[in-house]
C-alpha cells in the first residue's frame, strides 16, 4: 500500500521522475509497513491508517524517506562516475 502520492512529494521536495519517485515510493511504504508491523504479523499503519494531522506526519514521514532514498542513489551515481579520477 502506498501512504503517499507523487503530488505529496513535489509539494515538499520539487520535482522528480515519475519511474523514480514510484520506485523509491514502494520501498518507502514497505520500510513504514517493516516498522510498524507488530510481533502478531498486523500491519498496523496498514490496517489503520491515521486521519488528519497525523495522516499528514505519516505522508511526510514517507515524503522524508523517499527523499532520502533518491539523495542515497544520486551520490552513489556520482562515485560511481568518478571512479578511476
Amino acid at each position: 500500500m502506498l501512504y503517499i502520492r507523487i503530488e505529496d512529494y513535489t509539494k515538499l521536495y520539487g520535482d522528480i521522475d515519475s519511474g523514480v519517485f514510484d520506485r523509491l515510493a514502494f520501498d518507502a511504504c514497505r520500510q513504514l509497513d517493516r516498522l510498524t508491523t507488530g510481533i502478531d504479523g498486523v500491519k498496523k499503519l496498514k490496517l489503520a491508517m491515521p486521519a488528519d494531522d497525523d495522516h499528514t506526519a505519516v505522508v511526510n514521514c514517507a515524503c522524508k524517506i523517499v527523499n532520502m532514498l533518491y539523495q542515497i542513489e544520486e551520490a552513489e551515481k556520482s562515485a560511481s562516475l568518478s571512479r578511476g579520477y
